[in-house]
């Protein structure tokens, strides 16, 4: 089990890395990149990630609770049985990801964009979608609740 606390990751790249029941507690990870990562059971609480990019990496049974997302990018990711509580995601890009039986929780998503991106199973509560765009996305059996 990995821990992260009060951490802070600048400028790095993380390959093929697999980070099973880890946890990511008041980090940031700012102009890092993940590339065929798998992050599974992991916990990111009160995080920041900060022009970063996730490409081709699976978020499994993962939880970002308070954590904020800005001008990061997920490209070919995909998000299964995720949950994101009051977290923000703010001028990120989602190109080509997968959200699958995720839930999302008083969460924002302010000036980002969702391209060919499908959510399936999906809630999104007390949630806000501000300046957003969906293209060629589809959301199938999603609830959106007020």
């Amino acid at each position: 089990i990995s821990k992260l606390v009060d951490s802070e990751l600048v400028d790095s790249e993380l390959v093929d890395i697999d980070l099973v029941d880890s946890e990511l507690v008041d980090s940031e990870l700012v102009g890092s990149e993940l590339v065929d990562s798998e992050l599974v059971d992991s916990e990111l609480v009160d995080s920041e990630l900060v022009d970063s990019e996730l490409v081709d990496s699976e978020l499994v049974e993962g939880e970002l609770v308070d954590s904020e997302l800005f001008d990061s990018e997920l490209v070919g990711s995909e998000l299964v049985g995720s949950e994101f509580v009051d977290s923000e995601l703010v001028d990120s890009e989602r190109v080509d990801s997968e959200l699958v039986d995720s839930e999302r929780v008083g969460s924002e998503l302010v000036g980002s964009e969702l391209v060919d991106s499908e959510l399936v199973d999906s809630e999104l509560v007390d949630s806000e979608l501000v300046g957003s765009e969906l293209v060629d996305s589809e959301l199938v059996d999603s609830e959106l609740v007020d």
